[in-house]
């Protein structure tokens, strides 16, 4: 009897252990998604100091809950608790199911506005080009056409970007509200179909400039 309760008192413990080490890594690697969220946003060139802070608060917020969370699986002293507290990392932790694809977005949507920036800077000296060499008597219809099509892609991209920011800046998570998650998941479709259409918009743009050079006989 002693022998028998004694492995199965090291069972219990093995599992509780086990789960500790699984509850401590999984911890760990959201943990480092969430840094990394974090200094994409710092990076960030196209948002203010107030924008930064109001996108990382809620991720470092999310941080400290799953450190309290890691200090009490490597408390737990009971199956139960453990097996509760692994959990609530994948099940109850509904913050990082929504903070990781937000902020992908929104990182998305800031390359995205420095890249429409840069082109815009390019459509400009192409339309200066085209304009000079259009009064000088040479017939640059193509051109034409051509930065006309740039500058509409161009603003619709801007458009395109601003949907999938707008859809998404001000998300909450679910916590478990089905209405809210399906909200929530719509919202974020919504974001990723407007910088599908934003890409799109950046390829017929790079198409549209190499047309121009080559109109205006510049190598690119």
């Amino acid at each position: 009897m002693m022998g028998s309760s004694t492995r199965r008192a090291n069972q219990i413990q093995n599992r509780i252990d086990n789960g500790k080490v699984t509850g401590d890594k999984e911890i760990g690697n959201r943990i480092d998604d969430l840094n990394k969220l974090i200094s994409r946003i710092n990076s960030m060139t196209n948002v203010t100091p107030a924008q930064k802070t109001q996108y990382t608060s809620v991720i470092q917020n999310e941080i400290s809950s799953l450190t309290t969370l890691e200090s009490q699986v490597n408390t737990d002293n009971s199956t139960t608790s453990i097996r509760a507290d692994l959990q609530s990392i994948t099940g109850g932790n509904r913050v990082y199911a929504l903070v990781i694809p937000k902020t992908q977005i929104l990182a998305s949507v800031d390359r995205l506005n420095t890249l429409v920036a840069s082109l815009t800077t390019i459509s400009s000296k192409l339309q200066t080009r085209i304009s000079l060499a259009t009064a000088s008597g040479t017939d640059f219809t193509t051109a034409e056409a051509k930065i006309s099509d740039l500058n509409l892609r161009l603003s619709d991209a801007t458009a395109q970007g601003r949907t999938a920011q707008t859809s998404v800046v001000n998300l909450v998570p679910d916590n478990g509200n089905a209405t809210v998650l399906a909200s929530n998941n719509a919202a974020l479709k919504a974001a990723r179909e407007a910088l599908k259409t934003a890409e799109q918009d950046m390829r017929t743009s790079r198409d549209d400039i190499k047309a121009i050079l080559k109109a205006l006989g510049i190598h690119s």
